[in-house]
């Protein structure tokens, strides 16, 4: 199995509901962000800072060493605040030069992302800063348009932030490449590394096809040693790839136990290998660096529209950044201290922030179900709530129930009963795939709303939905609701797919099967 194959499995299974959560707590599914540093950026992109050692928290990291024998690179995934807190002593403690695929709208999304000045005191200290995408999207399931959003994206916004040496190199979200995806990054960065596992050397050398040992939590420094020996004896170069470090950051393997990267870091410091960022690897390797496009020109419609809003809500702040376009349908954006204003020539300039732009951008931002905001925030709902309305939907947020997207059939349903409203109040998740015959479901402070293309959206609640629920929900043989509650003699009742429910004063829930 493909170690992107592996990391897919492992992502996906977090979506996985648990029956014990379904009846009283949704499932809690943070969403990575595009920060608010970014749209060239979760969300979701890219990049690299190419380096000039001997910063001055580096102190002690060597010169660049000859490339005639073997190389080591030590390369971090996505900008995770743990990185900063665990593994910046201990490369400093062995002055071992390090490169951030960094994912450029997840920049100032602490936590669990690193905030500007916690990414610049990496570049300070000579490590090279490197784009991971704008959103971390598997780009082989975007089309080109969001392709290119993605690499282009990513690379302005990293060069805003750090200096033009910055997204010379690429590293892919999952692992995941093709033909199209290469040949687009190659437009923009000098190297592509994806998780193909192996040893790159000169002959051969494939720059848009680096290849990497995966550290996880159970690789060991004895392993790490092995890896080492190898590119020792054969004069190869070896890029170690981690993510997160520390204990108890994670529930999948793709994090690293402090002591266990002090370890290999100790290990990399006493090899003899020339250790190098992933940009003097591959400049010892002859890979240049390409002149990557010239950036979409800014449509003054957008410009005017997007610095209205902004002197309309100083709550956003100051401005973060320049003007960025080229996203979907010709849209543009502007990132600010607390938040981003985008603009479409379909919806006009609105304004996204707090929770709310949290979960927009756990849809995919514009890209997403719920595409570009139509309004600004909306406030004055029952119990202090706020909504915000998308193409595709909207947003709801209360202090209690936090904030949760809802659209389509379900969102109608909700709707039906007057939402926030009515009797099942604020939405308490998003909405939760992988049920039965391709079923969604959605829970809210009052019940839920299921959903299956054989039987429509339905809610369930109160007595109902409980009695529901020892039969196994849509699993059992009632199978999905048919029906929402209506009026019967002397009580209410409720279709499904294998029968009913009624309820009644004196006699409670009784089942009635088909």
């Amino acid at each position: 199995m493909k170690f992107m194959n592996r990391f897919q499995a492992l992502t996906t299974s977090v979506w996985q509901r648990r029956d014990s959560a379904r009846s009283l707590e949704p499932p809690s599914t943070p969403a990575p962000l595009r920060s608010e540093t970014k749209k060239a950026q979760w969300l979701p992109v890219p990049l690299t800072l190419a380096l000039a050692l001997g910063g001055v928290s580096l102190g002690t990291v060597p010169a660049a060493q000859a490339a005639d024998g073997g190389m080591v690179s030590v390369t971090f995934d996505d900008g995770w605040t743990s990185q900063y807190d665990n593994a910046l002593p201990i490369l400093n403690k062995y002055g071992i030069p390090a490169t951030w695929y960094i994912i450029s709208g997840s920049v100032n999304d602490a936590p669990p992302y690193m905030t500007k000045d916690q990414i610049q005191a990496f570049a300070n200290r000579g490590d090279q800063i490197a784009s991971h995408t704008v959103t971390h999207a598997d780009l082989t399931t975007l089309t080109p348009a969001q392709v290119t959003t993605e690499l282009s994206q990513s690379q302005t916004t990293l060069r805003q932030q750090f200096g033009a040496s910055a997204a010379v190199d690429f590293a892919t979200p999952y692992g995941a490449s093709n033909a199209t995806t290469t040949a687009e990054a190659k437009k923009y960065y000098a190297t592509q590394r994806n998780t193909d596992e192996g040893f790159n050397s000169r002959t051969g050398f494939d720059p848009y096809n680096l290849l990497v040992q995966n550290v996880v939590s159970t690789t060991t420094t004895e392993t790490v040693q092995g890896w080492i020996n190898e590119a020792k004896t054969n004069g190869t170069w070896l890029i170690l790839v981690y993510h997160e470090i520390g204990a108890n950051v994670g529930e999948d393997i793709y994090h690293t136990d402090t002591a266990a990267l002090d370890a290999h870091m100790a290990a990399v410091k006493n090899s003899g290998l020339a250790m190098k960022t992933v940009r003097q690897g591959a400049a010892a390797y002859g890979s240049g660096t390409p002149t990557p496009p010239a950036p979409p020109t800014t449509p003054d419609a957008a410009m005017t529209a997007i610095n209205v809003v902004a002197a309309a809500n100083p709550k956003l702040g100051a401005p973060t950044g320049s003007m960025v376009c080229g996203l979907i349908n010709g849209g543009c954006y502007r990132n600010y201290v607390a938040g981003a204003i985008l603009w479409s020539k379909a919806t006009g300039a609105h304004y996204t922030m707090g929770a709310i732009r949290q979960t927009w951008a756990g849809t995919g931002y514009e890209r997403g179900r719920l595409g570009y905001p139509i309004t600004d925030e909306i406030g004055g709902l029952i119990n202090g709530g706020v909504y915000q309305m998308y193409q595709g939907g909207a947003i709801n947020w209360s202090a209690a129930s936090g904030a949760h997207y809802t659209l389509g059939a379900i969102r109608q349903t909700w709707a039906g009963t007057g939402f926030e409203r009515g009797r099942l109040g604020y939405p308490t998740s998003n909405e939760i795939g992988g049920l039965i015959n391709g079923g969604v479901y959605q829970m809210y402070q009052g019940g839920a709303i299921n959903w299956s293309a054989a039987s429509g959206a339905h809610y369930t609640l109160g007595a109902i939905r409980q009695t529901w629920a020892g039969t196994g929900f849509e699993r059992g043989r009632l199978g999905y609701p048919v029906s929402n509650e209506y009026a019967v003699a002397g009580g209410v009742a409720q279709d499904f797919q294998g029968g009913r429910i009624s309820w009644s004063a004196g006699r409670g829930a009784v089942v009635t099967y088909k």
